[in-house]
């Protein structure tokens, strides 16, 4: 809000919107000056924020009944409890229904392939993707910055998970990979 407020009068032609990309970390620069009003409702909407409790005990639209009863069922270690793929419904599955159609859909070889523990792929997907980033940052396609950005830390394979799909009939259950910190979930940002 202070840089919305710090930029909202400057004409676009002040602005080196040339220098920025979406492609690099996050800014954390903020203007040292702003509206005084800005800044005591900046101030009281953080002394408001900081005042919910961490673990999100501020209140509960559940009865005391109806939040022992799932704390209980969140002990069980022979189920599955997800969020259904569309509305508000949770699906309870059994642990071992649950791991048996995981296999089913991941033994399907048009789709997945099996890695081993010793043929982690990780490593070298992580040297192609960086050299073809360090070959755009050659040819000055790519700043430094993008470069950093792209490339990525601490990368790691997808995971697979399940969501059921309780609308379509049959209950089909569809299969999840999430990509988020894996090798390519910033370039894919910047195909698009």
């Amino acid at each position: 809000m202070k840089c919305r407020a710090y930029f909202k009068d400057k004409p676009l032609s002040e602005i080196d919107v040339e220098g920025l990309s979406k492609f690099r970390e996050k800014s954390t620069w903020y203007p040292s000056k702003v509206d005084p009003a800005l800044e005591t409702f900046l101030n009281a909407l953080q002394d408001k924020v900081l005042a919910i409790k961490e673990r999100g005990h501020n209140f509960s639209n559940l009865s005391a009944e109806e939040r022992e009863a799932f704390k209980n069922l969140k002990g069980y270690r022979d189920i599955v409890i997800k969020g259904a793929d569309k509305g508000s419904a949770v699906v309870v599955w059994g642990l071992e229904d649950y791991c048996k159609e995981a296999n089913r859909q991941l033994a399907d070889v048009l789709v997945y392939e099996n890695v081993s523990e010793e043929g982690n792929p990780l490593a070298k997907i992580s040297e192609i993707v960086r050299n073809k980033l360090e070959n755009l940052k050659g040819k000055g396609v790519i700043s430094e910055k993008n470069f950093n950005y792209l490339r990525g830390k601490n990368n790691k394979l997808g995971r697979f998970y399940l969501l059921p799909k309780i609308h379509k009939r049959g209950w089909l259950m569809s299969q999840v990979v999430q990509l988020y910190l894996t090798v390519g979930h910033r370039r894919r940002v910047c195909r698009n």
